[in-house]
């Protein structure tokens, strides 16, 4: 058996061994040197069973080419993650143009992808309720959250630890129904136009120069807690003026063209920590990129003002709250560390019989 051959058949066996080991589990790659279950994605989203995991490699290409695809039943995406070295994957990362989360695909998780576009909407069904959705360890040019016949209604959604430079409401002027949605523990440019009954923004870094020129616009009926408003040497704003009917309470600002005051029936409380520096272990540049990010360390040093300094005690900024975020350390992705291979002998059918094992990170 040639080298080529033993390495198809030990590759094949891998991934039949996955099916077998986990059940409910698929695995798509694009990517010729990484075999998988499928390699087209719309193929593998119609072969899943709803509550489904779909494990999607890192490749150079895009996986939706120019379309979109639509999540349309309970599934858990998880990508090979947004900033690999040449070691790890070659230095590819799994990236969408554009996913679509509808109302029949509540309690998915989209999870260590590079997206271009993310849109929650359903354009046929009107009243549509969003619920058990979580959005996670990607890095994400805009979501679009879009309503039906001016109402949108979620239970347990939740935007945690990305990387986003623009969280965009589309249409929620005269918004109606329950809404229950936590941006929480992330890093944004900006958030423009929210509003819900049940609307938290907390624990995040917000730097306006990743998209534009303020944090905020237009957001309403918030809570806005434990927040790190950066604004670069004093050229980017928090936008408060441009919002209404808030709470700010328990964040810290520094380097910014505007203060913790002004707009509409907002709310600030007295723990705001204004024009103070946070004291980040390290931070690059003014991390208005995605390797200027990640090569920043935004953990807090000993003496920091925002330590212990959020509601509850817990520390203002990525490292507090409920989804403590250090962008550094990579999700949780199965990887193969070791292969044992017992009795290396061909059968006579010419196939090596081996065990793998592996590590699935937390």
């Amino acid at each position: 058996m040639t080298k080529k051959n033993l390495f198809i058949s030990l590759a094949l066996q891998f991934v039949v061994s996955l099916s077998i080991l986990a059940q409910g589990t698929k695995t798509v790659s694009i990517n010729p040197n990484i075999p998988a279950q499928y390699t087209d994605i719309q193929s593998a989203l119609d072969a899943a069973d709803a509550g489904d995991t779909l494990f999607i490699h890192p490749a150079s290409d895009r996986y939706d080419g120019e379309d979109s695809i639509f999540i349309t039943k309970p599934l858990v995406l998880i990508g090979g993650g947004i900033y690999n070295d040449s070691l790890e994957y070659g230095g590819l990362e799994t990236k969408f143009n554009r996913i679509v989360l509808t109302g029949a695909a509540d309690n998915s998780t989209i999870a260590n992808m590079m997206i271009e576009r993310l849109v929650i909407r359903d354009s046929v069904v009107a009243n549509t309720t969003f619920d058990g959705i979580t959005i996670t360890s990607n890095y994400i040019n805009r979501i679009d959250l879009f309503s039906t016949d001016s109402v949108f209604s979620s239970s347990d959604f939740v935007i945690k630890n990305n990387i986003i430079k623009l969280v965009f409401f589309n249409a929620w002027e005269a918004i109606e129904g329950d809404v229950k949605l936590a941006i929480e523990n992330n890093i944004i440019g900006q958030i423009a136009n929210g509003n819900g009954d049940e609307f938290s923004i907390r624990n995040n870094i917000f730097n306006p120069a990743i998209f534009g020129g303020t944090a905020l616009f237009n957001v309403s009926g918030a809570t806005i807690f434990n927040n790190i408003f950066y604004g670069y040497t004093e050229k980017r704003g928090i936008g408060t003026k441009s919002c209404n009917n808030n709470i700010f309470d328990y964040n810290l600002t520094q380097e910014t063209n505007d203060d913790l005051s002004g707009g509409t029936d907002n709310v600030f409380g007295s723990n705001n920590i204004e024009n103070t520096n946070p004291l980040w272990v390290s931070r690059y540049s003014y991390f208005s990129s995605l390797d200027n990010i990640m090569r920043s360390n935004f953990e807090l040093q000993e003496g920091s003002p925002a330590k212990d300094s959020g509601s509850a005690g817990t520390n203002i900024g990525l490292t507090g709250g409920r989804f403590p975020f250090n962008p550094r350390v990579r999700f949780g992705y199965p990887h193969v560390r070791s292969i044992e291979i017992n009795n290396p002998v061909l059968g006579a059918d010419n196939v090596l019989k081996f065990t793998i094992e592996g590590i699935f990170p937390n």
